[in-house]
């Protein structure tokens, strides 16, 4: 009986292969996409260059620009590290993920002065370096990656195309407590 079933089960199975359109499926497929690259860490970024010069930065390819903020030290100082409500002086290179072009640089120019950073976690600078320059000791020198929610955004400025990842690396030259 039970191979009688399965007989007549495969019969009716075969009898409509080639008998007429495929049914169409109710619901819309997407169309299959592509790969997602997944996003750069810090090991991906490659930084040369002595301490207190003009750092060399190479962006990767093949990966996404990280989301979230990211910050490695390339080299800790022995100085005092930087809290909340420190000052910091910093010489520092940006530059756009979209591109790599550097967009400014303590370095440019003649006079290679440091950035003053007061009160750090409310200075007035953007967030990722509030939020990326603590812990940095004096004489270290800092990579930060930094994404557009926490830098210029969807405003950018005359120097930052809109929502651009943004790629520091920051000598701290001086760090003192109020």
């Amino acid at each position: 009986m039970a191979v009688a079933v399965l007989s007549s089960l495969l019969t009716a199975c075969v009898s409509r292969v080639g008998t007429g359109p495929a049914p169409t499926p109710s619901v819309e497929q997407p169309p299959p996409s592509g790969p997602v690259a997944a996003e750069c860490g810090t090991a991906d970024v490659t930084v040369t260059g002595a301490l207190t010069e003009k750092p060399r930065v190479t962006l990767p390819t093949g990966c996404a620009p990280p989301s979230s903020l990211l910050a490695l030290d390339l080299e800790v100082g022995r100085g005092p590290a930087a809290v909340a409500g420190s000052n910091v002086d910093v010489g520092y290179v940006m530059i756009a993920w979209s591109d790599g072009s550097v967009l400014d640089s303590t370095w440019s120019g003649n006079d290679n002065q440091p950035l003053p950073v007061k009160n750090l976690g409310h200075a007035d600078v953007i967030n990722g370096w509030n939020l990326g320059l603590p812990g940095i000791r004096e004489g270290g020198r800092r990579l930060i990656v930094v994404p557009p929610d926490m830098g210029y955004g969807q405003a950018g400025n005359a120097q930052v195309a809109p929502m651009d990842t943004l790629v520091y690396v920051l000598d701290a030259v001086d760090v003192t407590s109020r």
